[in-house]
């Protein structure tokens, strides 16, 4: 990228600077840094997150005791999670990139398990298709078009009939092109295993949590053998989180903040911030999303009440509706009261995407100048997190394949090699990403 054009990005994107001046010459070396530049002290809360994680888990995945002993280790030791990840199957190869990009940080650091709080209020229709999975180039759906506008959250479960039906017409009209030399049969087992696997659980959610834990295991059986991956929705995790402290004498900041006076300074302070309500567009929504009916709908605050921009959802913002609406599944957390959790009462340790680097510096530089009219608790820690935990998420050769990985799992050599890769080469790809957006 020339001079100019990387002025016009920095203008637009001021937080990428530090990434910008980072000197690492390789991926590998880089991840190494970010490991020794991090430190972790668990808040008072940390057990209530540690045990919302450790309950969907143990219910999502095949986790053995002695994972189940590691995760606690490690999650109280390095308090290193992704939020980077849209809920959706890591068959995709930019999802999957994510996780080659953690692993290199794990392994520098010698831990065995990649924690991803995904976003789970994203649509069914996004690019990084969480309908469904890839093979190659080339989509298998689980669930017809009609719910593309739902979150995944709120969506039904898995239909079994629907992707065998399209892997059919996908194999009839022998769209593998490049794939003939795969074991397909390899591939039609492992979904048959994962399919009988899945069915006890109670939603598409948690059936595409335990599919990227069968397909991580899997893709990285011949590089990263006994460790594992785990997808949780952060917005369930947040909704159990809250469900633990309301019977707290103690309660968080957040909580206290948001079912008290001080919900309208919270309003106010993040108004326009990225991933909250913008009153002057009346665009995202404020702490929870309406997902009563097919479409998920905006929420806004006005006189104690939270209301949807049709109109057809009012109520008063107190714990009783609030709880009543989330256990009925009415509403859900957005990603705003995520990451107010996660980053100012948790402390955790972000790794996040390219825009993520910028709008959580803003949301930190805003707690931090109203902290005290907020009533945020520890803002030293708050102050000393980082913001700029980039993953990277631009496919390369040995994150592409989706299913067809199954057959022909990422090798030693390639990963090896993409060790190796250049972290300035990578910076610079994201920033013509960014450039994009201008």
């Amino acid at each position: 990228m020339d001079n100019d054009d990387l002025k016009k990005v920095l203008l637009k994107f001021p937080n990428m600077q530090s990434l910008v001046d980072r000197k690492e010459t390789t991926l590998n070396r880089y991840y190494e840094c970010v490991n020794k530049h991090i430190s972790f002290c668990p808040s008072e809360y940390h057990e209530l997150l540690f045990n919302a994680v450790y309950k969907y888990v143990c219910r999502t995945s095949f986790i053995t005791p002695k994972e189940k002993e590691v995760l606690k280790k490690e999650f109280f030791k390095k308090g290193l999670v992704s939020t980077a990840e849209h809920h959706a199957s890591i068959s995709h190869p930019e999802t999957l990139n994510l996780i080659l990009n953690q692993l290199l940080c794990a392994e520098s650091d010698g831990r065995k398990n990649i924690i991803c709080l995904s976003c789970s209020t994203t649509k069914m229709d996004n690019e990084l298709f969480p309908r469904g999975v890839f093979i190659g180039e080339n989509k298998i759906p689980f669930l017809s078009n009609k719910f593309n506008k739902f979150f995944v959250s709120n969506t039904s479960k898995i239909n079994e009939e629907i992707f065998w039906k399209n892997w059919k017409q996908f194999s009839d009209n022998k769209l593998l092109h490049s794939a003939q030399e795969y074991n397909r049969q390899k591939i039609v087992e492992f979904m048959k295993q994962f399919f009988k696997s899945s069915s006890c659980l109670e939603s598409y959610s948690e059936q595409i949590s335990l599919l990227n834990y069968m397909l991580y295991k899997t893709f990285f059986l011949d590089v990263a053998a006994g460790t594992s991956y785990f997808m949780v929705p952060a917005e369930e995790i947040i909704t159990q989180v809250m469900e633990y402290e309301r019977s707290l004498s103690h309660k968080t900041w957040v909580y206290r903040a948001i079912f008290s006076t001080k919900r309208e300074k919270i309003y106010n302070v993040l108004d326009g911030a990225r991933i909250f309500w913008d009153s002057s567009k009346e665009k995202g929504t404020f702490l929870f999303w309406d997902i009563s009916s097919d479409r998920p709908k905006s929420l806004f605050l006005k006189d104690g009440q939270l209301l949807s921009k049709d109109g057809k959802m009012s109520f008063n913002f107190t714990e009783e509706e609030i709880f009543d609406k989330l256990r009925s599944r009415e509403i859900i957390p957005s990603s705003g009261l995520v990451f107010l959790y996660l980053f100012s009462v948790f402390h955790l340790n972000l790794f996040g995407g390219i825009l993520q680097v910028n709008y959580l510096e803003e949301l930190k530089e805003r707690l931090v100048r109203n902290h005290k009219e907020l009533g945020v608790d520890d803002i030293s820690k708050v102050i000393d997190l980082p913001t700029n935990l980039y993953v990277n998420f631009q496919k390369n050769k040995i994150s592409s394949g989706g299913l067809l990985l199954i057959d022909k799992p990422i090798n030693i050599d390639d990963y090896t090699e993409y060790k190796q890769y250049g972290f300035v080469e990578q910076m610079d790809e994201c920033l013509n990403f960014l450039k994009l957006l201008l």
